[in-house]
This record gives C-alpha cells, structure tokens and sequence, in this order.
C-alpha cells in the first residue's frame, strides 16, 4: 500500500506520484478541491518549461519570504513537479526504486539517457539524500543480510552506466536477492541470460569474474543436488559451464562426475541414457565410461568390457579382458577340447579378440603382445593343427611361451599368474594332442603318433622328446604361480 499511517492526503498525492500514477493523483488533488494543482499534475514530465516555470515561481515565492506561508506538502509536490527533489527525497520513507523513478520522471527529461539518471542518483546517495541500493527482502524488516548488500536489479542497472559499469561479482552474489546465501537459481539465470545475449563472455572475462562465473554454476549445481532434483537438471546446469583454455576440461570432468554420482539411478534406463545423448548431448563415451566404471565396482565384468568399447577406452577394455574374461573364455571354452588336432572355434573366446584386434593401435605395447597370443593359439585350434595354415606351426608356439616368459614382470604375482595359466593350458592341450591315437588299424601306433607330428608341424623330434618338451615347459610355467 502506498498509503502510510496518519498521512495527509497531499502526502499521498507525493506517494502516488513517486510511482508515476498521474492519474490517481490529479484525482486526489480535485478531492482537495484545487484544480490548479491537478492540473500542473496532469501535464507532469510533458514539457521541460513546465518544470521551468513551476522553478521560477517557487523562487519567486522564496525572494519574496511567500513560501513560509504555502503548506509544507504542498510545497514539497511544488518541488517535486519543478524536478527539485532534496526535500522530497530526504523527508518522505522512499524505498530506492521510488528515489530512482522521482530522479527519472522529474528530475530528468523523456529525451535524457537512462545513464544520467543513474549518474544523478549516485549523487543523490553520496549525499545521504537518497536511500541505499539496498535489497528487497532487507526493506521488510530482515537484517541478516550483509550491510553491503547491493539490490541485484540496480546492479543490473548499471550495464547502461558507462562510466560506473557494474562488477559481476556483486550482479551474481546471492545477497543481492535472498537472504538464503546458497540460492544460486537467480544468479545461474543471469549468467545465462547474459551469456546469451552477448553481455558475459567467459573467455575474455577476467579472473575474477571467471572464478564468480563458475562459483555460480557449482553453487547452483549443489542447490539442485540437495533439494533431490534428478540428474537431467543437475547435468543441463553442467553441459552449460563454460570452458577456458585454463580449464579445457572442466565440463567434461564436471559431467563425468555427476554421472558417476547418479550412475545407479539411470544405467539400467534405457529413456534416461537416451534423453542425456539425444536432448543434452552428452557424448556416448563419457556415459560409456561411467557405466564401465558401475560394473566395475559390481565386479560385472562383461558389461564393464562392453562399456569400455562403447567409451572408446580400449586399453581399459583390454585390462578386464586381460584380467577377467580372457582366461576364463578360455578355460571354459579349451576345457572341452580333447586335442589339438580337432578343430575347435572358441566362439566367445574368439569374439573378444576380434573385437580387440580392430583397434589395436590404441592398445599398449605389451597389451598388443598378449592380444597377439590369443589370436595365433585361437588360429592355431580353429584349424586343427593339421598344418591347413602355413603359419602355425609347434615351434613357433613354444618359441612365443619362451619369449613371454622372459618378459613376464616377476614383481606382479597376479599378472605371472594369469599368463602362466594360460601358456600352461595351451601347453596342455597341446600334450593331449600328441597323445592322441585315431582308430586306424592298418598302422602301427608308432606310425600314427609320427604322423600326427608332422602334421603338428614339429620338425626333427622323436614323439617322447615332443611330449617331454611340452611336459617341461607346463611344469614350468606351473612352477611361476607358487
């Protein structure tokens, strides 16, 4: 209400015209039964020598001592419609929005710019004339806001000041609208809206505006978070924040972080993940890549391999492949193979390494020597050893068991473990293979064992000192694990 306790009906004709309502003035004035008042009203802010002409009577009243006998706020409306407004400003409770508007509409002309309103009414407060830029909510009584506290509209204001711009850091500070200080919802609609517009750019920002930007974001982040918002909101705000060369990673790390932190809520909904790449554009490898890390800790290993490759991180992929799934596909899928000269595919077995093959490039030095193991022993048992492929031979097998066994890192017991299971099953395999005596009763045993050697590729050796070789090199290898 306008209107304040015991106030005369001039002081309301003050109060109305504060807030520019001509019309309920003039008609307040006609209540007192002064139609000249009314009518100087009514032609308020029209004409500059309007003001002009109201100044020179009150001076004239003044020259000649008249003015001690015009009543008190009737001559305050006088000096208000001349565009004199010390007294109006200093005797009547004006919040600084009245104050700003009085300095617009009377003191200033329509044709004058908004910058030297603002000018005259930072003069106005350096003289205690009038009120300070305080915020709304301190007006009502609230004095647990900081006494610096500046208004955040009159902040914003002060864009069309070129001479006193405005400091971001006091548009996006929170005391500024609210006395709960970790409300960032205005401020994080402001840095958007500015941004937008144009008005706020990141890159060219200095430090500590930069550092103002992001703690609005943060801020605002952990607002949603406490209040149980879902993660679309909380990652919106994220896929918004600005990056730098200083920071060129900050959005991503930020969203990867939220992601990991919601990963339970959406890793099993197929709409979620979609309204995150699709609406958000969010790129597949970063959902990807938390995902993996939710099998992970579940120790899921197969869709944390799958997560992997779909998040482009093959060297991790191959990681859970190398630790996990390898030596159990193979353990599981060889364990059925009664010898090395029966074909065999190793479909799951087979499937993971194809898959790896195709980026090996991206893969470690000694993840490509392992890969490149599994791919010739899965050659080599898909054939049958019956020599159908020039590179697979007995030797080169062996050779490639001695060459990794120099290389195996000692300080791991784990790692030495994992390939001596797996060297010492292919050895294994290829033991039984050499035991093996097909149903031909027109040959000796002798016979049948020689031709299953050559046919295993294994050149100069008698079939006991075959075996022995084989026999060896699994105790071997056995022998590492302990």
């Amino acid at each position: 209400q306008l209107e304040v306790e015991d106030a005369s009906v001039l002081e309301t004709i003050i109060l109305n015209l504060s807030k520019h309502d001509i019309r309920k003035a003039a008609e307040q004035s006609l209540v007192l039964r002064d139609p000249r008042l009314a009518s100087l009203i009514s032609t308020a802010g029209c004409h500059n020598h309007l003001k002009e002409d109201i100044g020179q009577q009150m001076e004239l009243w003044k020259a000649n001592a008249m003015d001690n006998f015009i009543q008190r706020d009737r001559y305050h409306a006088y000096e208000l419609l001349s565009g004199k407004l010390d007294n109006v400003l200093t005797q009547y409770r004006l919040d600084w929005r009245r104050c700003l508007a009085c300095v617009m509409w009377y003191e200033q002309s329509v044709v004058d710019p908004v910058e030297t309103t603002i000018h005259s009414f930072l003069n106005f407060q350096r003289r205690g004339v009038a009120s300070a830029s305080v915020p709304m909510y301190k007006e009502f009584g609230n004095k647990s806001c900081k006494m610096e506290a500046t208004d955040t509209a009159f902040e914003l204001l002060k864009y069309l000041d070129t001479k006193n711009g405005p400091e971001l850091k006091r548009i996006l500070s929170t005391s500024g609208y609210t006395s709960d200080i970790l409300d960032y919802s205005l401020s994080w609609h402001l840095v958007s809206v500015l941004e937008g517009l144009g008005v706020l750019d990141y890159d060219t920002a200095g430090a500590e505006a930069q550092e103002s930007i992001l703690h609005v974001y943060f801020g605002y982040m952990l607002q949603l978070e406490s209040l149980g918002a879902g993660p679309e909101l909380v990652l919106y705000v994220a896929m918004h924040m600005p990056t730098s060369r200083r920071h060129p990673f900050l959005r991503e790390t930020t969203v990867c972080d939220i992601l990991a932190k919601t990963v339970s809520l959406w890793v099993n909904d197929g709409d979620r993940m979609r309204f995150f790449t699709e609406k958000l554009n969010i790129p597949l490898k970063w959902v990807h890549g938390c995902r993996a890390i939710w099998h992970k800790y579940r120790h899921e290993h197969e869709p944390e391999f799958e997560a992997y490759m779909a998040a482009e991180a093959y060297a991790e992929a191959f990681e859970v492949f190398s630790q996990h799934l390898g030596p159990q596909l193979f353990l599981r899928e060889c364990n059925h193979i009664c010898n090395a000269f029966v074909p065999f595919p190793c479909g799951g077995l087979k499937s993971k390494v194809d898959a790896l093959e195709q980026h090996r490039g991206a893969l470690l030095k000694r993840q490509q020597q392992e890969l490149s193991r599994y791919s010739f022993f899965i050659q080599l048992v898909a054939s049958g050893s019956r020599g159908e492929s020039g590179e697979m031979s007995f030797d080169r097998l062996m050779q490639t068991f001695s060459a990794k066994l120099q290389a195996l890192p000692s300080s791991d017991p784990s790692q030495v473990a994992r390939q001596v299971a797996i060297m010492s099953k292919m050895c294994t395999v290829y033991a039984e293979s050499l035991r093996y005596k097909a149903e031909e009763p027109a040959k000796s045993a002798e016979e049948r064992i020689h031709e299953r050697i050559v046919a295993a590729r294994v050149p100069h050796m008698t079939p006991e000192a075959a075996i022995t070789q084989i026999q060896d090199a699994a105790s071997l290898l056995t022998t590492l694990t302990k």
